[in-house]
């Protein structure tokens, strides 16, 4: 990750974090709820990467992150799923398009889903 991806990867642990610990004080998410706690953490990604600026970084940095996805997750957890499309649909056409080498050989050469 270059220097502003490295920023961007705080930036985005932080508003994880934050909006986890708002969810909490505010009794929006209930920790005595692990399965609803963990769907509303999922639903918080797509949100904090965008706010954290992934739109605007260099598109090697937007690639190695759209390929750090975990190929199980794409195919057995739809909160995943959804997250990924609600992430890609508000990015700039350009970073979209742009991605696609990455990601089909990440999708051609990375392990399976069983390994």
């Amino acid at each position: 990750m270059s220097e502003e991806g490295q920023g961007w990867m705080e930036w985005t642990k932080d508003r994880l974090q934050f909006k986890m610990e708002a969810g909490l004080r505010s009794g929006e998410w209930d920790e005595s709820k692990p399965e609803e706690l963990k769907e509303k953490a999922y639903d918080s990604h797509s949100e904090a990467y965008l706010e954290a600026g992934l739109a605007d970084l260099p598109q090697e940095d937007i690639d190695k992150v759209l390929t750090a996805v975990d190929r199980g997750d794409l195919v057995f957890s739809w909160d995943a799923i959804q997250e990924a499309g609600e992430t890609a649909w508000d990015m700039p056409l350009e970073k979209k398009v742009g991605s696609i080498p990455a990601l089909v050989n990440w999708l051609k050469d990375g392990p399976s889903i069983t390994d």
